[in-house]
């Protein structure tokens, strides 16, 4: 089992382009503490590993994995300058963006997408 919260979360949070659009490091993990939302500040990426499943063995170990990571972009604007941001980074650490969804249950006025980015790694 590989763990890539590290890989991620490094990527997103050092990413100037990110950090300007979301107006400073705002990448979070589903159990850290979020801000409040703010209809003149909130914007915020979400991100968190949701399968990590066998996709090949040799020998009967496993040699790969295929991992899935969803991350939920949060903005009271248009999201798509973040979700454009957002997908060339994880696209630079060797993920491919699967699949997309509106958020339901959000204040007023908010909007989001989840996004889901999927890549193929060697066990080590």
């Amino acid at each position: 089992m590989l763990c890539l919260d590290s890989e991620v979360f490094s990527a997103l949070s050092t990413d100037i382009t990110l950090i300007n659009l979301l107006g400073g490091i705002k990448v979070y993990q589903p159990d850290q503490p979020n801000p409040a939302p703010d209809k003149n500040k909130f914007k915020a990426v979400v991100f968190e590993e949701i399968s990590d499943p066998p996709a090949s063995f040799a020998d009967n170990k496993e040699v790969a994995t295929r991992i899935t990571y969803r991350i939920l972009v949060y903005n009271w604007e248009s999201l798509l300058p973040i979700m454009n941001a957002v997908e060339r980074i994880m696209i630079g650490i060797n993920f491919v963006r699967h699949s997309s969804s509106r958020l339901h249950e959000l204040p007023v006025g908010m909007r989001g997408k989840e996004i889901l980015f999927i890549t193929l790694r060697e066990c080590v």
